[in-house]
């Protein structure tokens, strides 16, 4: 297996595999917090567990594979694609507001 090969495959990237897994906890926390400290109505609640449960599972799963396996083995598309939903959910968590 070459090294390109590798670098699409992400074996070996532990830790990138670390700083994902550390992404997903902290949009998890920042969704938990959300529900705690700010009000909203039901259904923005309902989507609110929804994201932090998912969140949670997410970086359960990676500290998971990576007990385990030792790596997690996910390609570099998906990686960039989870790292951009991860902040870009910390920063809807952080800035957004209901319309007034």
């Amino acid at each position: 297996m070459s090294d390109f090969d590798k670098f699409l495959t992400g074996e070996g990237l532990q830790h990138l595999d670390i700083a994902l897994g550390l992404l997903a906890a902290m949009a998890a926390t920042m969704q938990y917090w959300r529900i705690v400290v700010w009000r909203a109505s039901k259904l923005v609640l309902v989507g609110r567990w929804l994201m932090a449960l998912g969140w949670t599972i997410i970086a359960g799963r990676i500290v998971q594979m990576l007990w385990m396996k030792g790596d997690i083995m996910i390609s570099l598309p998906s990686l960039t694609a989870m790292m951009m939903l991860s902040s870009g959910s910390i920063l809807v968590a952080l800035f957004w507001r209901p319309a007034r």
